[in-house]
């Protein structure tokens, strides 16, 4: 194939290509066209036969949509092509569903459109004819495996609990071996016992003995009632955090911590770079909440973002922030803070000029001006989907930008800020964002600071880089509250 990438840059590995179990196809994720700045549909699902005659060449998989197909892999018997598939041409945040092409017969199905859930991955259960497979997804603020199959209405069972899985592996006995993490432990490798249940950690006398040094402290998971006049109820999820050992009489300083995506929920996993669990350690509480449009709750509540970002999910964040200060009255009102990086720092940005509540705020590559963030992210096709459209193409669309856009809110601004960004972020342009925030923030003579970090893109992932940020993040934050 000419002007072809496969897997998928940045992104794709051994998850984009496949090969039939008696090694006679090959299927395979390609990029091609020169439109995938605007759109997710330029993944083709291909496959060929060196052998067949009538598939010496790549043959596009067409299933009644011009959505990404991803993750190819074929049944045992090797008579089907399973995959993921979206439904939405300009988007990244639908929900992948299981589906799977008959290679006798070339039709598709779609396996799992009742499961509100997207699929992150999948694999088959090895030595089984009866196309027994383990899925992937985000379920309720944590990463699950699942039990299911490609017959027509087979039973989607949940089988692992808490914390969230990033790998994991279908053995022909019918077992799963995967790597688990939560809040308060890094990743250890498990072996699941289907038939019993039973649930081995296999690394635990690697990690064990070095956690035990530490102090972590599983959050207490909340769920805060909300309505809205629209006639929109129900409640919000969210991780609380309180340092460890907390005595629940002293005075402590909170967090409003905000995640990112904006569909990417705060989940029941470790993290090397944003962990509340470290943030808890220095003597802070922390409450980190899952608000409209974030993952895991359904399709429909992960929508409910489109066209509102600066609406519902900035007015939870500050309810449910008030709601748990009403919970714990050890929490100290008077030293209030907030982070968050992304749409949390875009959220950052919109707090600073709607309220005065925050003692300090930190940014790390939010956005500054959302019709910029239209025409200069790499990935053009996210604002559209999220937006609706861009800004000069209808007075409406010109409005909701304004509306949106923390510029907008700028002779507001009084709180003393952390602005953080990478160099190499092509996400969020760090000239037309964390520099404009950074030098608004100057004019108006608001205590500021900014730290670039040259190596850094979207997120710090350089170990050094970290430290140096913890430290710059804990200083700023004690700063105000200490």
């Amino acid at each position: 194939l000419d002007h072809a990438d496969c897997s998928n840059p940045p992104f794709g590995g051994a998850e984009s290509f496949a090969f039939s179990p008696n090694d006679d196809l090959f299927a395979f994720n390609v990029l091609s066209g020169n439109s995938d700045p605007w759109s997710t549909s330029d993944d083709i699902l291909d496959f060929y036969s060196p052998s067949h005659p009538l598939l010496l060449d790549p043959a596009p998989i067409v299933c009644n949509t011009d959505a990404r197909q991803a993750h190819p892999r074929f049944s045992n018997d090797g008579m089907r092509l399973a995959f993921t598939t979206l439904y939405e041409a300009v988007s990244e945040s639908d929900s992948a569903r299981l589906a799977y092409m008959d290679l006798l017969t070339f039709e598709c199905t779609v396996v799992t459109d009742a499961f509100d859930r997207s699929i992150d991955a999948f694999e088959f259960v090895p030595g089984t004819n009866q196309d027994e497979l383990i899925l992937q997804a985000e379920d309720i603020a944590r990463s699950r495996l699942f039990s299911t199959s490609l017959e027509a209405g087979a039973a989607i069972d949940r089988i692992t609990s808490d914390g969230s899985v990033a790998e994991f592996f279908p053995l022909s006995n019918g077992d799963v071996v995967f790597s688990l993490s939560s809040y308060t432990s890094p990743a250890n490798i498990y072996r699941l016992d289907v038939a019993s249940g039973d649930l081995i950690n296999l690394t635990d006398s690697v990690n064990g003995p070095f956690l035990s040094q530490y102090a972590l402290e599983a959050p207490t998971e909340l769920y805060i009632p909300y309505s809205y006049p629209d006639g929109d109820s129900g409640t919000i999820q969210g991780w609380f955090f309180a340092p460890p050992g907390h005595d629940g009489v002293t005075s402590v300083p909170p967090i409003a911590y905000l995640h990112g995506g904006p569909e990417s929920p705060w989940t029941d996993a470790w993290s090397y770079r944003w962990n509340p669990a470290l943030m808890a350690s220095q003597g802070y509480a922390l409450w980190a909440c899952n608000f409209h449009g974030s993952g895991s709750f359904g399709l429909e509540f992960k929508k409910s973002i489109r066209e509102d970002w600066g609406g519902k999910p900035i007015s939870d964040q500050i309810n449910t922030f008030d709601a748990v200060l009403d919970m714990y009255p050890w929490l100290d009102r008077d030293r209030q803070t907030a982070m968050g990086a992304s749409y949390g720092g875009y959220s950052i940005s919109m707090h600073q000029g709607t309220t005065d509540r925050f003692k300090a705020l930190v940014y790390h590559d939010g956005i500054y001006d959302l019709a910029n963030f239209a025409s200069s992210t790499d990935e053009l096709f996210f604002p559209i989907r999220e937006q609706g459209g861009l800004p000069w193409e209808s007075p409406e669309l010109k409005e909701l930008y304004d509306r949106s856009s923390p510029m907008t809110y700028v002779s507001n601004w009084k709180t003393p800020e952390l602005v953080i960004t990478g160099l190499h972020d092509f996400r969020i342009s760090t000239e037309a964002h964390a520099i404009a925030t950074f030098n608004m923030l100057q004019y108006k003579g608001i205590d500021s600071k900014l730290i670039m970090f040259p190596r850094a893109s979207h997120w710090v992932l350089n170990p050094a880089d970290s430290i140096h940020w913890h430290d710059e993040v804990l200083a700023w934050l004690g700063k105000y509250t200490q």
